[in-house]
């Protein structure tokens, strides 16, 4: 058997959730990996992606949110950056629990079977 067909390593695309609506922001794409992908340093320490403290929440989720497109704040794009990941879960906490998801669900980077 192939195992690349179970390889978690890959980054995925999603558009965040509007957090009263449920309707998905259109305008913004945020590229994350998964729990798994996570930077070797962290894999030692505490798994912070099931702790419940927003701190830790959001560590977890700076540390798999790799890229965006689409976000600007006060009229000026934001290009994707440790100090601009901080701008992001101040103005919209309710990202981090979206990223958090997201990474932790890792159906979302197995690759896709070819056949379906």
């Amino acid at each position: 058997m192939d195992i690349s067909r179970f390889d978690t390593t890959g980054t995925v695309d999603f558009k965040p959730v509007h957090p009263v609506t449920g309707e998905g922001i259109d305008d913004i794409v945020l590229t994350i990996v998964s729990v798994e992908s996570r930077p070797k340093a962290t894999h030692t320490q505490l798994d912070i992606m099931n702790t419940p403290t927003a701190q830790m929440n959001r560590r977890a989720a700076s540390e798999c949110l790799v890229g965006w497109s689409g976000i600007e704040l006060d009229g000026k794009v934001l290009e994707c950056s440790e100090d601009n990941r901080v701008k992001l879960f101040d103005t919209c906490p309710w990202v981090v629990n979206q990223i958090c998801a997201k990474a932790r669900d890792l159906s979302n980077f197995l690759p896709k079977d070819e056949e379906n």
